[in-house]
């Protein structure tokens, strides 16, 4: 897999061409990006999701201990954890990392909002087996909170490794 990324406009543009039999055409993924990238302000990983049984978050919370469902959409807090300030916070940048996913899918990191998760993937899994990781950048939805929908049961971990101004 050939991966590459560029700034066009100020946006942060991503595409990968892959040998996979997904598709003959490379695929753009397009994400607004603050206004520089100096505005991203770096953390220490924290772990800010976990649920693998006896392992543990940054600060023991969201620590959910079952596989999480497909279809199910949890609602992720991260203001005041792992160096994230309680206020005056735009995005966050998480690593997230699907643990032996149990079958193909993906899973979908945006903004919490009444009208759920956008038709984009975060993170793909062609089957079950292997971990798969990804960083995002994500905006604060509704209760300044980050929704993670799976399309397939899967464990999780999250850590989150930096943040933007609003």
């Amino acid at each position: 897999v050939d991966a590459r990324a560029t700034v066009v406009n100020g946006d942060l543009i991503f595409w990968r061409f892959s040998d996979l039999p997904i598709g003959a055409e490379p695929f753009f993924i397009r994400m607004e990006t603050p206004a520089s990238f100096a505005d991203v302000v770096s953390l220490t990983p924290f772990r800010v999701l976990e649920t693998r049984p006896g392992e543990d978050t940054g600060d023991g919370r969201f620590e959910l201990r079952r596989t999480i469902g497909a279809g199910e959409t949890v609602e992720l807090d991260v203001l005041g954890r792992g160096g994230v300030p309680g206020s005056g916070v735009g995005s966050v940048v998480l690593n997230t990392t699907l643990v032996s996913p149990r079958g193909p899918g993906f899973v979908t990191v945006f903004p919490c909002s009444a009208a759920g998760p956008p038709l984009a993937s975060s993170v793909n899994s062609l089957g079950p087996g292997g971990d798969v990781a990804n960083e995002v950048i994500v905006k604060l939805g509704d209760g300044d909170r980050v929704c993670v929908f799976a399309a397939m049961e899967t464990d999780m971990v999250m850590d989150v490794t930096g943040w933007t101004t609003t």
